[in-house]
């Protein structure tokens, strides 16, 4: 149990400040520290073991993780870890190798789930089917193919897990042609690519994110394919290039803000000693015009 006269002094480990998402998280997180009268010190170090070989642009992007060093007991009361995203290009076993650094302190994962740990995600599925139902049942869809993310990451294997449920529910084919695995990031051009070429009678794309989900609308415009019009396509966090893009991108929306708020205060309740358990957060699908209708 901490000490009352003490300032809680909490680390927040990301992979950069420069992505929508975590942007979002952090917000929420110092949102609530200031409320929580605790003292919030952001590192954003990168991503742990990305083959880096092939690219002289970032071949020194690994120095960033050095900041994670200095998450420890001697400098800090606990830490809030995004782990999923740090370590979108790694194994599960070397994630878990990630958080054995912080295996003496306070630790609470955000998006991110690992046995062992506490962990506030939101809910990958209720979106999802909704978007999906809506499909098949408004827009006679039968034809869904995914474009996603590794399995060793919780919100690309949930998500992946949710889309395949649904497409049995409702004895809609699969087949292997119909996914495509990304590296999750706008980065990551030639998936969209990958997709489009083994599924040309496609009539809808869930996207793991919306990153990705851009990506698929820039390869479609190469290819002369309109969203909503020749493919439906929906990705996921709502982020606020989905209702800039042209035609509006449907998403499901997933308040980060509150994931953060959420986290920093059952980090809190960990320190204090009080019972924990993980959260999952709700969300909603936002339809748009890449479901061929103007909303």
């Amino acid at each position: 149990m901490q000490n009352k006269n003490k300032r809680l002094t909490i680390g927040l480990l990301v992979s950069g400040i420069t992505e929508h998402f975590i942007i979002s998280i952090c917000k929420g997180v110092m949102h609530a520290a200031k409320a929580a009268d605790v003292n919030l010190v952001v590192l954003p170090g990168k991503y742990i073991d990305r083959d880096l070989s092939s690219n002289k642009d970032l071949r020194y992007e690994y120095q960033y993780n050095t900041l994670f060093d200095y998450a420890d007991s001697t400098t800090l009361d606990g830490v809030l870890v995004i782990a999923d995203v740090i370590g979108c290009f790694a194994t599960k076993d070397k994630i878990g190798q990630f958080l054995n650094q912080y295996n003496d302190i306070p630790c609470v994962l955000i998006a991110s789930k690992f046995p062992g740990y506490v962990s506030i995600t939101s809910d990958n599925e209720s979106g999802i089917r909704d978007a999906m139902e809506y499909l098949i049942l408004n827009k006679n869809c039968q034809r869904f193919g995914m474009i996603g993310g590794a399995d060793d990451n919780t919100d690309a294997k949930e998500r992946k897990d949710a889309f395949l449920r649904v497409l049995k529910e409702h004895n809609l084919l699969f087949k292997e042609k119909n996914y495509v695995m990304s590296d999750l990031s706008k980065r990551d051009k030639k998936a969209a690519c990958t997709f489009l070429d083994n599924n040309p009678d496609v009539q809808a794309v869930f996207c793991v994110n919306d990153d990705v989900a851009i990506n698929l609308y820039e390869e479609m415009n190469n290819r002369s394919l309109v969203p909503g019009k020749d493919i439906y396509v929906f990705g996921y966090d709502n982020s606020t290039i989905a209702s800039k893009v042209n035609p509006t991108l449907s998403s499901i929306w997933t308040n980060t803000n509150e994931l953060g708020e959420k986290a920093l205060h059952t980090l809190v309740d960990v320190i204090d000693g009080k019972p924990v358990s993980d959260k999952r957060m709700p969300v909603k699908f936002i339809m748009r015009e890449s479901f061929g209708d103007k909303k």
